[in-house]
């Protein structure tokens, strides 16, 4: 199959679009991704057996996102398309004005189009309605819409079951598996017999991680050996590392700064216990944690709030320990899982909970055969 992948994200700076388009690409399928692009990248290149297509944008290289409006993006990803050969499946990135594409795009009338909604929307209440009520909307334009989670679908579109796929997210546990780095847990001035935390991803504020800094800190008073790595970067690191000097833990919370995808599973191999922390707010509850199957692939003892994405994951007392996001409760958490020694060898166990998670099982289960169907049947065409 011809595949073409169109997202406002760099390319690397999402692991599923990543993982998803290399994954196709390793099949034999000849996969085209069209996105946005940094000071100094080619506007064409390779990247492993996928060809990537950039979009100039006023960007800094921090970003993982680009500044110009959806709009821009959209328009300038029409134009590409029209310079292109015919694609058998064009899969979208769910953002506003999706539908702009598949409707006014005549160069692919062969083309099934696919849209690919893989978070909730992290709004609250009438702001989660309006955005799901959108994403309804547009995506009557598509084929289909893939989607992470059959409870993110069924609000988004209620009874109207066949339209869409649910694809989860997943892990590499290629990647992602048990190991120890002394070497770089020294470097963090983590002694043998302390216990090290560790929490990776985004670091902003609509996360709450004060919540989790707040527990720490709690937990902390309990246990003195206890140390807590921010692995990430965002907008709350300067609030939370003010917030661990007034608490009188800037020698106990660590920040690594931005670390690439493949440098994660080094720092991971430096903790004790893993956080699979996300704050319990409705338009989180559904959402992939991505850092608890990593925690879990790693063999960490893991702690997570007991979302349904979490749950997803983790059986409470059998492979990890789900808790309720508030302070004291996740400090209790923290004290416990670091003084119970044969707790952590019992939480270690948890790759074998989630090996149906496996990208490749996903790529090869789901993914393919749903672009291959699409090709082979004569599914519906944007309307």
């Amino acid at each position: 199959m011809k595949i073409c992948y169109i997202t406002p994200k760099f390319y690397g700076g999402s692991v599923p679009f990543f993982e998803y388009t290399q994954g196709l690409a390793s099949l034999g399928h000849e996969v085209h991704v069209i996105v946005p692009g940094r000071e100094g990248e080619p506007a064409v290149d390779k990247v492993g057996n996928v060809t990537v297509e950039r979009i100039a944008s006023d960007h800094s290289s921090s970003q993982q996102h680009f500044r110009f409006s959806f709009l821009q993006f959209l328009f300038a990803a029409h134009r590409a398309l029209e310079r292109q050969i015919s694609w058998d499946i064009i899969n979208v990135r769910n953002l506003p004005g999706a539908s702009i594409l598949p409707r006014f795009q005549r160069g692919q009338q062969k083309a099934k189009w696919v849209l690919e909604i893989m978070s909730p929307p992290l709004h609250a209440n009438w702001r989660s309605t309006l955005s799901n009520y959108r994403i309804r909307l547009e995506s009557r334009s598509f084929a289909i819409a893939l989607v992470h989670a059959q409870e993110v679908a069924e609000d988004i579109f209620g009874s109207d079951n066949g339209r869409f796929v649910e694809l989860p997210i997943g892990v590499d546990f290629d990647h992602f598996r048990p190991g120890k780095n002394p070497d770089l847990r020294q470097a963090l001035g983590i002694l043998p017999n302390e216990i090290l935390f560790i929490y990776t991803g985004s670091i902003m504020p609509i996360r709450q991680l004060d919540k989790l800094l707040l527990g720490f800190s709690l937990a902390q008073q309990t246990a003195k050996n206890l140390h807590l790595l921010f692995v990430g970067t965002g907008l709350a690191v300067p609030q939370l590392e003010e917030l661990a000097t007034e608490l009188g833990l800037a020698s106990r919370v660590h920040f690594s700064g931005l670390v690439s995808y493949g440098d994660i599973p080094a720092f991971m191999h430096t903790a004790d216990i893993g956080l699979g922390y996300v704050p319990m707010v409705p338009w989180f509850d559904n959402a992939p944690v991505l850092k608890t199957m990593e925690s879990l692939a790693c063999g960490l003892p893991t702690i997570a709030t007991a979302t349904r994405g979490n749950k997803l994951y983790i059986k409470d007392g059998v492979n990890g320990m789900l808790v309720k996001d508030r302070p004291e409760i996740l400090a209790k958490a923290m004290v416990d899982m670091a003084a119970n020694e044969n707790l952590q060898n019992q939480f270690s166990n948890g790759r074998e909970f989630i090996g149906q998670y496996q990208w490749k099982h996903i790529i090869g289960n789901i993914l393919n055969p749903t672009y291959e169907n699409l090709v082979t049947t004569n599914h519906m065409q944007p309307k």
